[in-house]
């Protein structure tokens, strides 16, 4: 059943599993896996507390859970995980979580750094007109770069 009509909390939700793993009941993703009911509510969470819902996947091996929750925590500074987030979450799940940001971000440079597809001179366009172009273009892709994010 689903528990949305309480509005139960992240926290409620994390001592509820903790529960579950008490009392037997794993694996968990008999009960939190893609479509089930506490997945839904826990992943209805994630676009208020990305890097929370991360972490609770993470601390619980929850790889679908995990996967869809990431998405949201592109706009995170990951220098501002604390070591406890981090220890919790576990390495395997910081270090993909790092691998995301770094393939974000990187995706977009290599966007950016195509070069302007040179045409045939025309009398509208000339070979000096395209290179004031591709030099503003160079210099707004630079400065794209500077500040370039995984959320961008």
């Amino acid at each position: 059943l689903s528990c949305d009509a309480y509005g139960p909390t992240l926290d409620c939700i994390e001592t509820a599993i903790q529960t579950l793993r008490k009392y037997g009941l794993i694996p968990l993703d008999r009960f939190i896996s893609r479509g089930m009911p506490l997945y839904n509510t826990i992943l209805n969470l994630a676009p208020v507390q990305p890097l929370e819902t991360y972490t609770l996947a993470g601390a619980n091996d929850l790889e679908d859970l995990a996967v869809a929750s990431s998405a949201y925590t592109l706009h995170v500074k990951l220098h501002r995980i604390s070591l406890e987030q981090s220890v919790k979450m576990g390495g395997s799940y910081l270090h993909r979580l790092h691998k995301l940001h770094a393939s974000r971000t990187e995706a977009l440079k290599n966007i950016l750094d195509a070069k302007i597809f040179p045409h045939v001179a025309r009398p509208y366009c000339s070979v000096e007109q395209r290179q004031v172009v591709n030099r503003a273009y160079s210099l707004a892709a630079a400065q794209v770069f500077h500040h370039a994010s995984p959320g961008m």
